[in-house]
């Protein structure tokens, strides 16, 4: 489970990280004016969606692989309502 948490976390910031490094490192007048500006306007923002992204999979990682995980869920889903302690009129 650890090794799969590692690489989906690598591989939904990679894009991120990747992208920056471009920017940040390439000759003057490798990147013309349009590829900086589709890169900063459509792409960063992506890869920054993609990487924050990997908090919603991680539960569905932990669920798929710990049977532990899974029956803690299953102890707790009753008590998650969003009604509990309100009085019906």
């Amino acid at each position: 489970m650890l090794v799969v948490v590692c690489v989906i976390f690598a591989l939904s910031w990679l894009p991120l990280y990747s992208l920056r490094l471009r920017l940040l490192l390439a000759e003057p007048g490798s990147i013309s004016p349009v590829e900086r500006e589709i890169l900063k306007r459509y792409a960063l923002p992506l890869a920054q969606w993609l990487g924050a992204a990997n908090s919603c999979v991680n539960p569905f990682v932990y669920c798929y692989f710990s049977r532990a995980f899974r029956r803690s869920v299953r102890q707790a889903a009753p008590q998650l309502t969003c009604c509990t302690g309100v009085q019906q009129q």
